[in-house]
């Protein structure tokens, strides 16, 4: 096997780390047991200390975790949460559909323009889990994309030429960055079907398919949203890619 880099051993740790969670969040012994075989397969493949990955789980899983027994033992429920969204609005709304749904989360849109809100249904800790990374990309997404428009202005100012609307620059840079951040995850997640155990991802589209017919039962079948034109902003698009390979996806350092 090639040798990996550090950015990607530390996304396969995390995944590591998620599938422990969803084994101990998990509602039947036979989840709990797909996700660990999951868990240790895809350890052994890249050999990453499965302890470290599971210290990392419960670490990250402190906050949830519940001291009364007769509490551990119920079935976890299910639950809505509401990102606030700020401007640009719709971009943001696309790299909070992008968190929730790699946590497991089923998300509805409603309405349109200053309107505009994204709702994510799921089970607790999934939902935790996709807003813990939501409000990471979010952060990292502001900070960057100030960062780089000022850059741009500079460079297009030594250039004796003119900038982008900020505006302008601001949306194609979120267009990009969660559409990066968005390819990320969904090659982490593969792989990690891949390597595990056939139950594996059984156990996830059976726990995708329960949150999705709650959903139904409040709003009856829903329809895919519509694909939206991009941002004409290149500059603002170059950034986002760079920003979104470089963007950190909440994996803890591993130290080999």
């Amino acid at each position: 096997m090639p040798a990996m880099s550090k950015k990607d051993r530390e996304e396969r740790f995390e995944a590591i780390a998620a599938l422990l969670r969803k084994a101990e969040g998990a509602s039947t012994p036979a989840e709990a047991e797909a996700f660990t075989d999951g868990a240790m397969r895809l350890a052994k493949k890249y050999e990453i200390d499965l302890t470290m990955a599971r210290e990392a789980a419960l670490d990250r899983n402190a906050a949830l975790r519940v001291t009364d027994h007769r509490k551990r033992a119920m079935v976890e429920s299910m639950d809505k949460y509401e990102p606030p969204l700020k401007r640009p609005k719709m971009q943001q709304a696309v790299l909070a559909g992008v968190a929730f749904r790699y946590a497991g989360c089923y998300i509805l849109r409603f309405g349109t323009g200053n309107t505009l809100r994204i709702v994510a249904f799921g089970y607790e800790s999934d939902l935790e889990e996709g807003k813990l990374l939501w409000e990471s990309l979010s952060r990292q997404a502001y900070l960057t994309c100030s960062v780089r428009y000022q850059e741009h202005k500079a460079d297009r100012a030594m250039r004796m030429r003119g900038a982008e609307v900020e505006r302008t620059f601001r949306r194609g840079f979120w267009d990009e960055f969660a559409r990066t951040v968005n390819q990320r995850l969904q090659r982490i997640g593969a792989e990690v079907v891949a390597v595990s155990e056939p139950g594996t991802a059984l156990a996830i589209q059976s726990k995708e398919d329960r949150v999705k017919a709650w959903v139904e039962t409040m709003f009856g079948e829903t329809k895919s949203a519509r694909r939206r034109r991009g941002s004409k902003s290149m500059a603002g698009y170059v950034a986002g890619r760079e920003e979104g390979q470089r963007a950190d996806l909440g994996f803890k350092q591993v130290e080999r």
